[in-house]
């Protein structure tokens, strides 16, 4: 027994010299990741940096944390973020935001409110490079300045492909979306891949299912972007609608179209819709070039940018 104690009491010395280093680095990388946001065009700031959870974890909190892109002007703001990972399995951590927090879209901010929002991500080995990823939202509500939006559950998964480096297979989905300018809820799937440049910001998304059904309607889409390096996107997903004239009405209903034009919509999508021989069902391109957007030959405007 005299000889097991002091065993113990080396592997406890060995065990908490372990954990003070991790806990140490840890901290020290986090703070160094804001501070070098400059070089990659963000601006990020925060109210503080720590880490608790001896012995058997890491929990690091990060208060008031900001973050801005320079070039695109998105961000996000929250009170705070935490970051847990078991200290003997650190590349498997879990993220957890708080119920209330910002997205910043340029000169519109976005205010998202939630009962949950938690993300689990593996990592390969000890390294950075994301195995794969889950995220999880219950109750979202996002209120912008002229609407609001809903929904009872919403999952992303993200898992890397091990044919292509840097590239993801994704699967989102959300249920009961709603909004209040809206009657009908609705649902929401997306299916597809994602490279990333060394930067890790999207370089070419495919499409292999998007399908959205609102109402009597449902649009169903795939196709190819490429994003160039100022953001702007290029390709084309090719949409089918059934009932399409609901997606026309809610279109209108968001703000999207203007009510005085929403007639010479109807008529040319209405004209399209006939060449496919269906009145009710609709296929087009939704295209995307240099900046600029157009469903069929119909010219929308500005395309969002990544």
């Amino acid at each position: 027994m005299r000889f097991i104690l002091p065993i113990f009491a080396v592997l406890a010395l060995v065990w908490g010299g372990y954990w003070f280093y991790g806990a140490s680095r840890l901290e020290d990388e986090a703070v160094a990741w804001f501070a070098q946001a400059s070089d990659r065009g963000q601006r990020a700031t925060h109210e503080g940096v720590a880490v608790a959870g001896f012995p058997n974890r890491f929990d690091l909190t990060v208060t008031a944390p900001e973050i801005i892109d320079l070039h695109s002007q998105l961000g996000w703001r929250a009170p705070f973020i935490q970051v847990f990972a078991l200290s003997y399995r650190p590349n498997h951590v879990i993220i957890t935001w708080p119920n209330e927090q910002e997205v910043v879209l340029g000169a519109e901010t976005l205010a998202l409110s939630s009962a949950r929002m938690q993300a689990s991500a593996v990592f390969a080995g000890m390294g950075s490079r994301l195995d794969r990823a889950t995220l999880v939202a219950e109750a979202l509500q996002v209120v912008a300045r002229d609407w609001a939006l809903g929904l009872a559950e919403a999952q992303l998964s993200l898992r890397s492909m091990a044919a292509r480096r840097n590239s993801y297979e994704f699967a989102f989905n959300a249920a009961e979306i709603g909004s209040d300018l809206l009657p009908d809820t609705g649902a929401l799937v997306l299916d597809g891949t994602v490279a990333l440049d060394p930067a890790n910001r999207p370089q070419e998304i495919v499409l292999t299912n998007l399908t959205l059904r609102s109402g009597d309607g449902e649009l169903r889409g795939e196709g190819r972007l490429e994003v160039a390096g100022d953001g702007t996107l290029t390709g084309r997903i090719d949409l089918r609608a059934t009932e399409w004239q609901v997606f026309l009405t809610q279109a209108v209903e968001l703000g999207l179209i203007r009510p005085e034009v929403a007639p010479t919509w109807e008529n040319a999508l209405g004209m399209l819709a006939q060449l496919s021989g269906t009145p009710d069902a609709l296929s087009v391109p939704l295209a995307f070039n240099r900046g600029m957007m157009s469903l069929g030959p119909l010219p929308i405007g500005p395309a969002p940018r990544f």
